[in-house]
């Protein structure tokens, strides 16, 4: 006969091994910074080094070094003319 312990220690492990399938599932991506910027590395100054869906990913460059990284939600060109035309107010 199982005993409790036992019962429980085939429960625990099985959904250890369920919930381990599902941790897994996501594919992680990873951009190596140096191969991005490449010779803009030696110019100070804002890169734009990649682009993930309608988000752009900057490198802030000074000296040689990266001092930082930035990302801008691109807008629509519709949108930036409205933005131009009203100083900066999106409320009519």
């Amino acid at each position: 006969m199982i005993n409790r312990r036992t019962a429980l220690g085939i429960i625990a492990s099985a959904s250890t091994i369920g919930a381990s399938g599902v941790a897994l599932a996501k594919e992680k991506s990873h951009f190596d910074g140096k191969a991005l910027l490449g010779d803009k590395i030696k110019q100070n100054g804002k890169h734009k080094i990649h682009k993930v869906g309608n988000i752009d990913v900057f490198a802030e460059v000074n000296n040689g070094k990266v001092v930082g990284v930035s990302r801008l939600l691109g807008l629509r060109p519709c949108v930036r003319l409205l933005l131009l035309v009203s100083g900066g107010s999106r409320n009519r």
